[in-house]
């Protein structure tokens, strides 16, 4: 036992003269300011990562662009839009909001924004003050009415474009694995 206290004694004791006289104070502080350092950093990324991905959206200057961005992020919420939303998307564009010539650049930049914003409501927060400043109360109603509209029309859409075909699918399997039936491909 005392072979072990001195072992003990002699690690603390070398422990103590590193930490005092052989620069080991300098050397804890020096690792917890670089950690620090590297969470400030990390902070500082992602933030730039954000202010980056949201850029897209911050410098839209019209109305008419953001709500042509609001009616991709409203048509991508289930997934990629089908060709009939994007057509009732580029109609709503040409109609209401009065784009001619210049509507296949638009809505390319729309879908660009849409694609990097972090979330559906991150977007709108970034154009919510646009709408307010520039849209009149009937140009917001205006706005709204044709997303309800949108809306409505991808209700009625076949099982094939809005995923009920897909859910009823996913129902019968968990149904059949609730069971224990044998599950049989969809063709056979």
């Amino acid at each position: 036992m005392p072979v072990v206290a001195a072992v003990i004694g002699a690690i603390m004791t070398g422990l103590f003269y590193w930490l005092m006289w052989g620069g080991g104070l300098d050397y804890i502080d020096a690792r917890i300011r670089q950690s620090s350092d590297r969470k400030r950093d990390a902070q500082r990324r992602a933030a730039a990562i954000e202010r980056q991905r949201m850029a897209p959206l911050r410098s839209i200057a019209d109305a008419r662009d953001s709500a042509a961005v609001l009616m991709v992020l409203v048509a991508s919420q289930r997934g990629v839009p089908t060709p009939e939303q994007n057509a009732a998307i580029e109609r709503e564009m040409r109609e209401v909001l009065g784009f001619g010539a210049e509507l296949t650049g638009r809505i390319a930049y729309a879908k660009f924004a849409a694609e990097q914003a972090l979330s559906a409501e991150d977007a709108v927060d970034a154009l919510a003050p646009l709408f307010r400043s520039n849209l009149t109360a009937g140009e917001r109603k205006e706005l709204f009415g044709a997303e309800t509209r949108r809306r409505d029309r991808a209700r009625r859409a076949p099982p094939a474009q809005n995923g009920i075909g897909h859910r009823r699918r996913g129902a019968y399997l968990h149904r059949a694995q609730a069971s224990r039936l044998p599950i049989r491909p969809e063709g056979g």
